[in-house]
Formats: C-alpha cells, structure tokens, sequence
C-alpha cells in the first residue's frame, strides 16, 4: 500500500432534506487544495448535497445509500476513489445516522500513491468537445462495448489523451454498483 501523508478526516453533514448543514475546515482545505476554493462554508452551507455530485447515476446511488442509513438507523461505509492528475487517492467514507434524518459523513484517506500525469483530470486545463464516461467510484473509464478501464489502459486503448484531454461525464460502473448494492442489502 502507499503512503498516507494525509491522515485527515473531511466530516460534513447533511439535515433530512439533504442540505449541508455543517464542513469542517479539514473539508475545506480539501476543496481549496483541488481547485474548488468556491467551496466555501458560505456558499456550501444550505444547499443540497445533489448539487456537488455529477452524474445521475451517481447521485442516485448516493440516494440509496443515504435511504438505507436513516431506515437501518446504522452506519454504512463504501470505498471510493478521489483521484487528482498526479495522485491515486483511496478513502473510506463511513456514513453515520444522526438526530432527526440528519447524517454524518465522515472521509479519511486509506491511500495515495503518486501516478504518471493524467491531463484528463485536471480541471486547470482545456479540454477538447469529446465527451468519456468515468465512474465516480472507482475512476475507471468506460471504452467501447461498456467495459471499463483503468485511466492509464484507456490512454493506450484510445489514445484519449493527445494533445487536449477530452471532458468527463459521470457514471458508476457496474462493479461499483454491485459492491455498494451489497453492502447496504446486509442486515
């Protein structure tokens, strides 16, 4: 396993209607360090967690996960990745119920290993009009006849990254879904 210099613990919660009601500053120095410095307490604060999630899919798996917390009334973790252009970022999230449908979603970093440049996630640079699905689990990469791959197989399979990197459109890959669907279908 890789080093992990970060041993912070991003903690933000949500109220019943799934608004933010609380991020803490490790949070924020997290949105800072990876280009979304708008992600401030003031712009945050009250509105709904759906907002910051791409991709329907996504945010319909985050739906479930949420539902099963309240209705089970017990913690849930998934496993997901964060990846940067530079960096293979692992994290547990571990989901808490709290008063009134309320939850705490507490992220600490299982993992981080520095990779080759990966343009294509780098928000800092032009991307070209092509459009590639990504999954926002596991940040593999959805090639033709819906299988997908690691970032660095994509390149050589479709040599996806020339000189302009294409835009990315979230999904959740099937291995993820399952692997998630599982943990919240245990008692």
């Amino acid at each position: 396993m890789g080093r992990v210099d970060d041993l912070r613990t991003f903690i933000y919660r949500i109220d019943a209607q799934d608004r933010i009601t609380f991020v803490n500053r490790e949070w924020v120095e997290f949105a800072r360090e990876n280009e979304a410095s708008e992600l401030t307490p003031e712009n945050v604060l009250g509105q709904p967690l759906q907002r910051y999630i791409s991709g329907w899919e996504t945010r319909h798996l985050y739906e479930l996960i949420y539902q099963c917390v309240r209705e089970k009334g017990r913690e849930v973790q998934v496993h997901f990745n964060c990846d940067s252009p530079h960096l293979r970022r692992s994290f547990r999230m571990r989901l808490f119920p709290l008063d009134r449908g309320a939850l705490e979603f507490s992220i600490q970093v299982l993992e981080i290993k520095p990779v080759l440049p990966r343009p294509i996630l780098d928000n800092t640079i032009e991307h070209s009009a092509e459009v590639v699905v990504i999954c926002s689990w596991c940040k593999r990469i959805r090639i033709e006849n819906g299988h997908w791959v690691e970032i660095a197989d994509a390149m050589t399979y479709r040599a996806l990254f020339g000189a302009i990197p294409p835009k990315l459109t979230h999904d959740v890959c099937e291995d993820c879904f399952s692997a998630i669907r599982r943990q919240l279908d245990d008692p």
